[in-house]
């Protein structure tokens, strides 16, 4: 009985040293411990140590904080298109990415690229999608 305690269901023990132990000999069980932590450590949700990726993440999560504390009038409800339009922050039209690409009509002219813009630009040049559909500003 007590050879069967570490044997894991569906884990064969034939060939190994140790009466059929899957870790008896302590190699074994180190390396498998390393493939499993290094797995573990190239994924995308482990942690890091590096300073830069850290203050990423703090931004990242700091903007989260401030997006939810300027539509938390809208979260308390209630659910309606009149609340959704009182209380769910908006910026400025022309602050707005899907709608500050650089526009020329006439005597009219609008070049003022934000980042959050740089960056559709680039990702749409890269990439060139044959359906482009925006879902902000489909209420």
């Amino acid at each position: 009985m007590i050879d069967k305690a570490f044997q894991m269901p569906g884990l064969t023990a034939s060939g190994l040293d140790g009466a059929g132990k899957p870790f008896a000999d302590m190699s074994q069980g180190l390396t498998w411990m390393q493939n499993m932590w290094s797995s573990y450590m190239s994924s995308p949700m482990a942690p890091t140590l590096d300073v830069d990726e850290l203050d990423r993440r703090i931004k990242d999560l700091k903007a989260v904080e401030q997006w939810l504390a300027m539509n938390q009038g809208w979260f308390k409800g209630p659910r309606t298109h009149a609340s959704y339009i009182q209380n769910f922050f908006r910026p400025a039209f022309h602050r707005q990415p899907e709608y500050a690409f650089p526009l020329r009509n006439g005597d009219y002219a609008f070049d003022d690229a934000i980042p959050e813009t740089q960056c559709w630009q680039r990702a749409l040049d890269l990439t060139k999608p044959q359906l482009q559909a925006s879902l902000h500003g489909s209420e």
